[in-house]
């Protein structure tokens, strides 16, 4: 015989045994339909999340700040200061004693005034190493001191 004519018998075969047991089929037809959704979720959301890029220009600068500061607040879109910075615990309490009163206050780095906005945890970790001041995308600070 040839290869297309074992294929239609064995089709025909593999339906007689499948119509003799009804219950099996059922659950093995389920199971791949399963499987089959299941795959096809996993890989859009890996399509979605890591395949694509996002739609945002610079998207590789794109942060999330999820811990809470120690004092003040980390930035928001309606900040009133020219220049926000938000410091780490270290230059806090080296470089301005750790008094309270270090948010709302103008300190001078590299160039123009900035406004300390807040004040985070020594944990708090940059993903470009170990930086003690952050600023925003308006002027890029970010400085060990």
């Amino acid at each position: 015989m040839t290869m297309l004519g074992d294929l239609v018998r064995d089709f025909r075969y593999a339906g007689r045994s499948l119509a003799r047991s009804p219950g099996f089929t059922v659950v093995a037809v389920a199971v791949l339909a399963l499987g089959i959704g299941a795959t096809s979720a996993i890989f859009s959301l890996v399509s979605a999340v890591w395949l694509r890029p996002l739609p945002f220009a610079d998207a590789e600068r794109i942060v999330t700040l999820w811990v809470d500061p120690i004092l003040g607040h980390t930035f928001t879109a309606d900040d009133g200061a020219d220049e926000p910075v938000v410091i780490r615990e270290g230059f806090w309490l080296r470089r301005l004693g750790g008094d309270p009163a270090a948010v709302g206050r103008t300190i001078t780095l590299d160039g123009p005034p900035h406004t300390v906005v807040g004040v985070v945890p020594r944990d708090f970790r940059f993903p470009n190493g170990e930086v003690d001041v952050f600023g925003t995308a308006r002027r890029r600070v970010a400085l060990r001191v």
